[in-house]
């Protein structure tokens, strides 16, 4: 189990908070979450969490950047072009999914990137060599990410998809890297408050990132559960963690965690200002607060067939074309399946073509509508998957067919195999696992590496 526990604070004690923790409270939420007003109530303290890695180190000093803003509004909201929730597993490597991942991926899709996903582990691998219990500080990440840039995630595979810590990039990785730079970062000046840092930042138009500390309230925020309180008396801190903020009103501030979709309402949850400015040892519950100031990136395609052949998975068949002549497209990590065709055909390489997959089931190979798939982007290389004869109220969940919503049974990761081939991976059931068959039925396979046909689907146009 990797827990990083180097953001040292001070001791930690805070008051318990004011509102009862069952009592409803109202809360807008985030236009990443559809927006509007919903109910929920705080986050319990859980007795026995699912630990998730962590990671963030507090810098030996706080920032001098202070933002030239007198006042801000009573609310703002980035995001809309906020990308999916990433997973760190349990590493330590929280710094780079937030800066990496969520920061870097609106930056991308702000500034008509969109789509475009990048490796995190490209850079956490650099500064733990291997050790995959460490942490780093946001500032050492945010500097690599100027200095020498960032990795996509469809050229940095299988070690992204592995969240392998110890493989070093290849020189072409790092050549690849330095298409996808940001101009800068800074870090906020916390004199005059964190809250105020936090408010004037996002209300500069830039998400921030910041480092926390970890209580039982923050584990526990679940689809219910999502405003995360300050500790109860007695409680103490099991480590720092860095996440992104992109939206903040009157309640809080709200933030994207890279801790799957599991955790709190699709991945995010918003930290009361409670929880935020609660004193504990001296000091705020936030130490340090970042953010990238722009993008400089470096990519384009070449060729009008880009989109295609990077459909076909030729940025990993042919990278050293691809990345340099389609490296616009080679930046979404999966494919788009913008075709002229609405609907796929899912077969299952080791049956071949006389078995599909149907409507939550594998059954002979027909023109049913239940075996005309639509391919719906999620973003961050997910999709989910609805078919002809139930519409878009039902998606395939798991191994089965579900009402649609925000589940993380319903993000299915394609990965490349070969031109046409993938391997499912399911958001809920995690990277440990892929959509398999056993003889003609639906199965979960535990070794998702293994050079498995039962693991390999072919998808295609439907006629």
């Amino acid at each position: 189990m990797r827990i990083e526990f180097a953001l040292a604070i001070g001791a930690s004690v805070l008051a318990a908070c004011a509102t009862a923790q069952d009592e409803p409270i109202a809360v807008r939420l985030p236009a990443a979450l559809g927006g509007g007003q919903a109910m929920t109530v705080h986050a319990a303290a859980t007795g026995s969490p699912v630990h998730h890695g962590t990671g963030a180190m507090l810098p030996p000093t706080t920032g001098s950047d202070t933002e030239p803003v007198l006042s801000v509004p009573s609310s703002v909201d980035l995001s809309s072009e906020a990308p999916p929730p990433g997973d760190q597993g349990d590493t330590g490597s929280c710094t780079t999914w937030s800066s990496a991942h969520s920061a870097l991926g609106w930056w991308a899709n702000h500034d008509g990137y969109t789509g475009a996903t990048f490796a995190p582990m490209f850079l956490y691998s650099q500064i733990v060599a291997g050790n995959c219990d460490n942490g780093s500080y946001v500032e050492h990440v945010l500097g690599m990410m100027k200095s020498h840039g960032v990795d996509t995630q469809t050229d940095y595979e299988p070690m992204q998809f592995d969240l392998d810590c110890a493989t070093q990039p290849t020189s072409a990785q790092k050549s690849n890297a330095g298409r996808f730079k940001i101009t800068g970062y800074k870090q906020s000046n916390l004199s005059g408050g964190v809250q105020k840092a936090i408010e004037a930042t996002l209300a500069a138009g830039r998400p921030a990132i910041l480092s926390i500390q970890v209580y039982p309230e923050f584990d526990g925020a679940t689809s219910s559960s999502y405003l995360v309180g300050p500790p109860s008396d007695g409680e103490s801190s099991r480590g720092g963690h860095a996440i992104a903020a992109f939206a903040y009103d009157e309640n809080g501030v709200w933030i994207l965690n890279s801790w799957g979709t599991g955790w709190g309402n699709g991945g995010w949850a918003e930290l009361s200002w409670e929880f935020v400015n609660g004193n504990f040892g001296g000091q705020a519950n936030v130490g340090d607060v970042a953010s990238i100031t722009g993008i400089a990136f470096d990519a384009s395609d070449a060729n009008a067939s880009c989109p295609l052949w990077a459909f076909e998975a030729q940025c990993q068949a042919n990278p050293s074309y691809m990345l340099s002549s389609c490296s616009l497209s080679c930046a979404n990590p999966s494919p788009t399946f913008a075709s002229p065709a609405e609907w796929f055909h899912i077969q299952n390489v080791a049956l071949g073509g006389s078995y599909s997959l149907d409507t939550g089931v594998i059954a002979a190979t027909g023109n049913y509508s239940g075996q005309w798939w639509e391919l719906s982007p999620l973003g961050g290389g997910y999709y989910r998957l609805t078919n002809s004869y139930q519409g878009e109220g039902m998606a395939f969940d798991t191994w089965t067919m579900a009402q649609t919503g925000n589940y993380s049974g319903q993000y299915w990761l394609l990965e490349p195999i070969t031109d046409g081939v993938y391997r499912l991976t399911n958001e809920y059931l995690g990277q440990g696992t892929s959509l398999a068959v056993n003889t003609h039925t639906l199965a979960i396979e535990s070794d998702p590496t293994a050079d498995d046909p039962t693991q390999y689907w072919e998808i295609f146009e439907a006629n």
